[in-house]
């Protein structure tokens, strides 16, 4: 056996769930290579913290428990684009309004042309010589 060999099936040896050749196998191989031999012990410390983990299961209403939970998992994936949604929106109105305000303050800057009109009164005013002929 190798080291990728015993690290896959190291879980299984440590909880007894394994065949005896590959057991005798992983003890030989065990004795031989220290990394696997540290990676046994510190894979057991950690099943044996992991095992008085005890996780307290409702007794009362599990299906009811449960089936609310499944519920609220599947709608937050159902209505999960909302979110994205909502943000892209808000984003293009900001940028709509923001180009429409910097248009109107654009048109405000441009300078006042006067009337056909008004250019003609004002040009009347003057005294030009070639124009009272």
């Amino acid at each position: 056996m190798n080291c990728d060999d015993v690290k896959n099936d190291l879980y299984f040896y440590i909880k007894n769930d394994i065949d005896l050749p590959t057991k005798k196998g992983i003890e030989e191989h065990i004795e031989k290579c220290s990394v696997c031999k540290e990676l046994l012990n510190e894979f057991s410390k950690t099943l044996r913290v992991v095992d008085k983990c005890y996780v307290k299961v409702p007794s009362k209403n599990w299906d009811y428990f449960a089936e609310k939970t499944m519920d609220k998992i599947h709608v937050k994936r159902i209505y999960s684009f909302l979110r994205p949604t909502i943000g892209f929106m808000a984003c293009v109105l900001i940028f709509a309004f923001s180009y429409r305000y910097y248009q109107l303050q654009k048109l405000q800057t441009i300078t006042y042309v006067p009337s056909t009109e008004e250019t003609v009164s004002y040009l009347v005013d003057f005294d030009i010589p070639e124009l009272n002929e």
